[in-house]
């Protein structure tokens, strides 16, 4: 039925026209005018390709239409652009064909078909000249600002007679403007596969330019947008350093244009950071860029996902024994540039995990302070904060004094700032009343040759110091088998506790 319908609309009840169906005005887009139904889902016409090829007679005719009433309009300048155009230079060709398809884009298609077949060529120096040229015509008259071009095979066929109102004119005119849009997403898909290729080559101001293009329609048009950002991002490994170093800039100039696209950015760098035989290099590039992104107020998600990243990378690099200064440096910076917007339990674990490598330069030690500093902190749990410091006391004693007074340093800020870490005195006995269950627990024969420490209970030091068995000569002094315990050296409430280990008596 649509079949025989569409059939009798075209042709047998046809009416002869003059003028072309479609009519564009000065300063009016093309995609104001066009309509944007589709085809929800997988649904495909069974009679596509038929209705497609009549589009397409429908289109020729209106073009054939539109140029021979530009034939016979008066005037020099419409001679002009029809002189020029056959017979003119080559810069004269490409600014005549710009003006045509300002002046009515639906018809000056095939015009626009020449610009771009000119990029496919080897030629790279014509190639350079149009790439600005043919960006401008895809950015201010071509691509709709708001939605990707619908192709042909996407369209409702089967509601043209109701959205057409059963107008056989609003009809053709409706398949005019399909065709039309779906030619010039094909013509633009040519485009991008030309700037891929530029882009590829060896000349540095050509593939600068071609990258700038890139960056240019991914910011202001959604057409194309996974292949071009792909473009972008694939470059970070590019054999030149310069232009790998100027692909940092043009992404983080795009996330700032288009903060949206900002998950979208680092998925894709992650993805490129995770790729098989990918190069060092690349890796380092792409830190380097999501460490510049500025991160805003509320992005926690986003935040969280570049801690993730950069935890996985160094266990990888770890791993595989590849972790260097630079990198080390790299991944520092980023998770500091990161941490305050979201820091999950993964990020504590690899950050306390990190204390242990021992292999810091002064720089990355600064570094790593100056992130325990801001990481602790904003740390709310207390019992957290607790085993960070003490991990540092306890590496202060084997690192060199540098390190060693630096932690020190850094408790006595954490201290300042947060006074109840001295006041954990409760917490830490009901902690050694467990850890005293605990060890009960444990079965002798239960031996993993690995040896286990457990604080006495207050309990057992009592009954040792209570015990009438034992007895202290008044000469001797108490001596501390266990070395002195420093939380009762702190002042509280202005008296000073000092507690030693329990004595034994001498002599026996």
């Amino acid at each position: 039925m649509m079949r025989s319908a569409c059939s009798t609309l075209f042709f047998e009840g046809g009416i002869s026209i003059s003028v072309p169906l479609v009519k564009h005005s000065e300063g009016e887009k093309w995609y104001e005018y066009a309509s944007a139904e589709r085809i929800e889902g997988d649904t495909k016409n069974a009679d596509i390709f038929e209705i497609e090829k009549k589009a397409d007679f429908l289109f020729r005719r209106d073009v054939d239409l539109h140029d021979q009433l530009e034939r016979n309009r008066a005037g020099s300048e419409a001679a002009w652009l029809r002189t020029v155009v056959v017979q003119g230079t080559a810069a004269d060709k490409t600014s005549a064909k710009e003006v045509l398809v300002h002046r009515s884009p639906v018809h000056a298609l095939s015009h626009l078909t020449m610009l771009v077949s000119i990029i496919e060529k080897k030629n790279t120096r014509e190639a350079y000249s149009l790439l600005g040229v043919l960006k401008e015509l895809f950015i201010n008259e071509l691509l709709p600002p708001n939605r990707k071009l619908i192709p042909f095979s996407m369209r409702p066929i089967a509601k043209l007679n109701i959205l057409s109102a059963g107008s056989q004119q609003n009809m053709e005119r409706r398949l005019i403007l399909w065709k039309f849009e779906s030619d010039l997403k094909r013509v633009f898909e040519t485009f991008v596969n030309a700037v891929e290729r530029l882009a590829d080559g060896t000349v540095e101001n050509v593939c600068a330019e071609a990258c700038r293009t890139a960056l240019d329609l991914l910011a202001e048009r959604p057409e194309q947008e996974q292949r071009l950002l792909s473009l972008l991002v694939n470059k970070l490994g590019h054999p030149n350093r310069k232009l790998a170093s100027r692909l940092i800039g043009y992404l983080v100039r795009l996330s700032l244009r288009q903060p949206k696209m900002r998950s979208i950015i680092v998925n894709e760098v992650e993805r490129l950071i995770y790729r098989k035989n990918v190069s060092y290099r690349a890796q380092l590039y792409a830190v380097s860029f999501l460490a510049q992104m500025q991160l805003r107020a509320g992005e926690v998600d986003l935040a969280t996902s570049l801690l993730n990243i950069y935890i996985g990378l160094f266990r990888m690099l770890v791993a595989k024994q590849k972790m260097d200064e630079k990198m080390l440096s790299a991944l520092l910076t980023a998770t500091n540039r990161a941490f305050p917007e979201g820091v999950s339990d993964r990020f504590y674990a690899a950050l306390y995990r990190r204390l242990l490598d021992v292999e810091n330069s002064a720089a990355q030690e600064s570094q790593l302070f100056g992130l325990l500093l801001k990481t602790l902190k904003n740390d709310s749990v207390d019992q957290r904060v607790t085993a960070f410091i003490k991990r540092l006391l306890q590496l202060s004693l084997n690192r060199s004094s540098a390190f060693a007074a630096a932690a020190l340093v850094l408790v006595s800020k954490l201290l300042e700032d947060r006074p109840s870490l001295l006041l954990l005195s409760k917490k830490v006995d009901k902690m050694t009343d467990a850890n005293s269950v605990k060890m009960e627990a444990i079965d002798v024969r239960d031996d993993d040759e690995e040896e286990r420490y457990f604080d006495m209970p207050d309990s057992d030091i009592t009954a040792v110091n209570n015990t009438d068995s034992i007895e202290e000569k008044p000469d001797v002094k108490h001596q501390s088998a266990w070395g002195w315990i420093h939380k009762h050296n702190i002042k509280l409430g202005g008296r000073s506790r000092q507690v030693g280990a329990p004595s034994v008596k001498q002599g026996e």
